[in-house]
């Protein structure tokens, strides 16, 4: 498919082949019946859903004795390089991650074993089994070249899952069968002028439906774009580039939030008024899950009016260096909240029977607070890497520990996020 995008473009495609350095080895009893508890130092769990991630986060440090970092899509970049940089410090306190399928998105980490908590993830519209090239993605981060650990391994929570996650590592890649398109402006620009009057969603609508694409070429998904075109339907004192523009952003379409201060941000735009960037940011650290995800949604809408601002160079998205506190002040709370996370729900549980649910709740970390501009200053998790070691060694008297996470069922908005 490369190659004939490549003759296609009138350019040359060099293709490079490379070889694993190091093994990776199956583990048949990868917890030896310990579920969370049987965790250990390097370990990585791959979850596929935020609800997972957390609810797996709490068990392990609960169970275990370990600290876990998490990464996930809805996490911006720099968090999870701070959380990828905690794990990788033998000497900060976390030495267990808990992750999405992002773990194979560009972090070079120190895992020394993965660990598949389901088998299955939401894509779209439902539940589909793992492919082969995810999975061998995610496997593929243990034991990798100039890590800690010289050869890595891969396991599966229900044992039962190992004989197929090895069917899928061993199963030959599948070629691509074609790529997506969609169209420029120039191009709905040229069918605007046949359709005179037409609002953009229907514009959309009509392009997809007519469009005809040659070879092993189909159009790209634009149920989202046809949402936001519908949102921008409502100005029509917008140009066609500016719709356009408008409608390409990077707009969460389902969360209500995002869309309705995207909406405001239209409604200004339209008036030919300053764009604020309607949104708080306390100095409070988060405390909960919702909180986080609450953050989470703050740092969206302020990437989304900084990519506004560079499209609309009018003046209108004026308060840059405002912008730029708030978006800075975002990913330091952020970067707080994830590492103070579980410390209060620990303290919670111990008054509680074995296998209660705390509420999540998470103090700031000792010495930890906002400096200048928003960025942390102090505070650090105590203990290392090598300490735990000890501390996961399971000990007599211990109370029955709660059984493991059983896979929920998750909304589309759940699942996506």
């Amino acid at each position: 498919l490369l190659r004939q995008m490549a003759r296609t473009m009138g350019e040359e495609l060099e293709v490079r082949e490379y070889d694993r350095f190091s093994p990776l080895e199956a583990q048949e009893r990868g917890l030896g019946g310990r579920g969370y508890g049987g965790v250990k130092s390097g370990d990585c769990v791959v979850a596929f859903s935020r609800k997972d991630i957390f609810q797996i986060k709490g068990q392990i440090e609960r169970r275990s004795g370990h600290r876990c970092c998490v990464v996930y899509g809805a996490l911006p970049p720099e968090t999870r390089r701070q959380q990828a940089r905690l794990f990788n410090d033998p000497d900060s306190g976390f030495d267990v991650l808990v992750a999405s399928d992002a773990v194979g998105m560009g972090l070079n980490l120190n895992i020394r074993r993965v660990l598949f908590h389901r088998l299955e993830k939401w894509e779209g519209q439902g539940v589909v089994p793992l492919s082969a090239s995810a999975a061998k993605q995610i496997a593929g981060r243990a034991g990798r070249r100039n890590s800690l650990y010289p050869e890595g391994l891969y396991a599966t929570i229900d044992e039962d899952d190992l004989p197929t996650l090895r069917a899928l590592l061993a199963e030959a890649p599948q070629p691509l069968g074609a790529a997506g398109l969609f169209p420029t402006f120039e191009q709905i620009e040229l069918f605007a002028g046949l359709l005179p009057g037409e609002p953009l969603s229907r514009l959309l609508q009509r392009f997809s439906e007519e469009c005809r694409l040659e070879g092993r070429y189909f159009l790209c998904h634009y149920e989202d774009l046809i949402k936001v075109a519908k949102v921008l339907d409502k100005f029509p004192e917008l140009t066609l580039r500016e719709q356009y523009n408008f409608c390409t952003a990077p707009v969460k379409t389902s969360c209500g939030k995002t869309m309705r201060v995207f909406h405001g941000y239209v409604a200004q735009y339209g008036e030919g008024e300053a764009v604020p960037v309607a949104v708080e940011v306390s100095e409070e650290v988060p405390r909960t899950a919702l909180q986080l995800k609450e953050m989470e949604t703050k740092h969206q809408i302020l990437s989304l009016w900084f990519w506004l601002a560079q499209r609309f160079d009018n003046g209108l998205f004026a308060d840059k260096e405002g912008a730029q506190v708030l978006l800075d002040r975002s990913i330091a709370l952020l970067n707080l909240g994830l590492e103070s996370y579980g410390r209060q729900e620990e303290k919670g549980h111990a008054g509680h029977r074995a296998g209660a649910e705390g509420r999540g709740k998470a103090g700031r970390a000792p010495g930890a607070g906002l400096g200048r501009r928003g960025r942390p200053s102090g505070g650090r998790a105590a203990g290392g890497r090598r300490a735990r070691e000890k501390a996961s060694a399971p000990r007599r008297g211990s109370p029955k520990p709660p059984k493991d996470v059983a896979p929920p069922a998750l909304s589309p908005v759940e699942a996506r996020a």
